[in-house]
């Protein structure tokens, strides 16, 4: 039987060498990062792109192949030039000199998402369904990539700062907040946002932290030994960079690639009043599930509790809330996300609120630009 040679099957020799063009460039970080030890930024930047000429003149196709370049390329090739063979090597090496080999080679992961997007938005590319799973699946990297960058936080509190409740008293303050919340708000009056159920889920979020906050206080009354030495400047950066992180990692992605997500008109303020319930909710709820005594597991059942207590306040107002059902698949998977942000921020800067803060944005941030608007 005649077999069809790969020369003639131009994909088939394309994906080839695209798997070799990718593999190649995935060891050359580690490599360049092992090699360049004690060469600065711009040497190593040099040799790399020497390198790559020399290959590009040996390559070289005769002039009748290649594309004309005209005037009206110059502007954008000057940019590309400027970026892509001065900037863009200068960091990469730069970069390598302060990160591990593994952490550059999964941010690097990211640059074709960038590319992705940007020649979809700009030059109209067609992305079919293959390419939106490759920048799901990148974009779920870029999540993953949390993790080796929270070593570069710094240092908030030392010791760890935190609650440490542990499991034998843990129960008080996830139980109390979980059944009081909903009957409280029965009571109070919680139609004050122009937002499906947000003006509700803003309250629940407040009153659940506050008395989360009074159990821990009513715990603790009696004194829990010395606080933690903290770095103001160093939790200021901290936190900054984490709520950064969020939106690069989370917000862009989204906007980009599934949904609107960024405020429309009339939608700040919105976020600015949900805020005002997510925060008290998250501060109260890291500083109970962290410390260096803290129960194991606390933090996965303090959120169990939260979607408890929806649960109640549904049953307790079907007709209005029933809304808070349908979001729950979007809840959970942003509980689980920045969830584990919390973790690998904790870890290495020792203090709660850095997470209590970035997490308080993102979901102060998400049901504000997303809900919808109530008509009048």
């Amino acid at each position: 039987m005649h077999t069809q040679r790969s020369g003639s099957r131009p994909a088939l020799r394309g994906g080839l060498l695209a798997l070799l063009a990718a593999a190649l460039f995935g060891v050359s970080t580690p490599l360049v990062q092992r090699f360049g030890v004690g060469v600065g930024a711009f040497s190593t930047a040099a040799l790399l792109y020497a390198g790559a000429a020399a290959v590009g003149a040996l390559s070289r196709r005769r002039i009748e192949r290649e594309a004309r370049v005209m005037r009206s390329d110059l502007p954008r090739l000057l940019a590309m030039a400027a970026f892509g063979a001065v900037v863009g090597p200068v960091a990469l090496a730069w970069g390598l000199q302060r990160t591990s080999g593994t952490s550059a080679s999964l941010m690097l992961t990211l640059e074709a998402l960038f590319t992705a997007v940007l020649a979809w938005r700009l030059y109209r590319e067609t992305m079919d369904g293959r390419v939106w799973t490759a920048m799901l699946l990148l974009l779920a990297g870029g999540v993953v990539l949390a993790m080796p960058l929270s070593r570069l936080l710094p240092r908030v509190a030392s010791p760890p700062a935190g609650g440490g409740v542990r499991w034998g008293r843990v129960w008080v303050p996830l139980l109390v907040p979980m059944i009081a919340t909903p009957l409280l708000l029965r009571l109070l009056p919680t139609h004050f946002l122009p937002i499906l159920v947000g003006d509700y889920l803003a309250a629940h979020f407040a009153l659940y932290g506050l008395v989360t906050a009074g159990c821990l206080f009513w715990m603790h009354r009696r004194g829990s030994g010395p606080a933690p030495s903290v770095r103001a400047g160093a939790f200021v950066a901290a936190t900054s960079a984490v709520i950064a992180y969020g939106f690069l990692a989370v917000v862009w992605p989204i906007n980009a690639f599934v949904t609107s997500f960024l405020p429309g008109p009339g939608r700040a303020i919105l976020v600015l009043a949900m805020l005002g319930g997510t925060l008290p909710y998250f501060l109260a709820d890291e500083w109970l599930t962290r410390g260096s005594a803290a129960a194991r597991g606390a933090f996965a059942a303090s959120k169990l509790a939260f979607l408890a207590s929806l649960a109640i306040a549904v049953a307790l107002d079907f007709e209005r809330l029933f809304f808070l059902i349908i979001i729950l698949p979007v809840i959970v998977p942003f509980f689980v996300v920045y969830g584990l942000f919390s973790a690998w921020s904790y870890r290495s800067t020792g203090h709660p609120l850095v997470a209590g803060i970035a997490n308080g944005v993102a979901f102060a941030w998400a049901i504000g630009v997303t809900f919808p608007l109530l008509a009048g």
